[in-house]
């Protein structure tokens, strides 16, 4: 037998479900102009290190999601990327692509600074989805880093992270 709601019943209801739906929409990404300009501030600098200016990257649990497959009796996690991760992605991909024409073939080294919002979380917690953006744009593939430096800084007003990449010493550059 169907339940009769009265009206306020069904306006808290309906209200309820519009608040959750809002809060599955997802955040509108900074303005890209504003990379743009940071990325060309800071650019090629003398001491051999480009530098890409990204805005920071979701929450692992918001960029990632992971279904879980039963066959034959055993379980399996099979991770995917949501909509919010592949819309960092492909910023990524607009900005470093105005940076490099081409990936860079040979063996690199990182310097990654995140600029926080906020004082929490692990400094790891930007690696996920900052590497799974960057190969095809500034490099061929994750194997070709050999050194990783990594900073953390808090900036509540301009959240950022800045990627330096440069060539390992005693190898030619391929930018163009």
């Amino acid at each position: 037998m169907p339940v009769k709601l009265t009206t306020s019943e069904y306006e808290r209801i309906t209200s309820r479900k519009s608040a959750r739906r809002a809060k599955r929409q997802l955040a509108p990404m900074p303005p890209m102009e504003d990379f743009i300009r940071e990325t060309e501030r800071v650019g090629i600098v003398d001491d051999g290190w480009t530098r890409i200016v990204l805005p920071y990257p979701p929450l692992l649990n918001h960029a990632y999601g992971y279904n879980v497959i039963h066959s034959h009796g055993k379980q399996f996690v099979k991770p995917y990327l949501k909509p919010e991760g592949k819309r960092y992605q492909k910023f990524v991909a607009n900005i470093g692509m105005m940076v490099f024409a081409k990936p860079i073939l040979g063996l690199v080294q990182l310097w990654i600074v995140s600029h926080r919002p906020a004082n929490r979380g692990d400094i790891d917690g930007v690696f996920k989805i900052l590497f799974d953006s960057l190969p095809g744009v500034v490099y061929e593939n994750d194997n070709q880093i050999d050194d990783l430096l990594t900073n953390r800084r808090i900036d509540r007003l301009f959240p950022r992270v800045v990627v330096g990449v440069r060539l390992k010493a005693g190898q030619t550059l391929n930018l163009f």
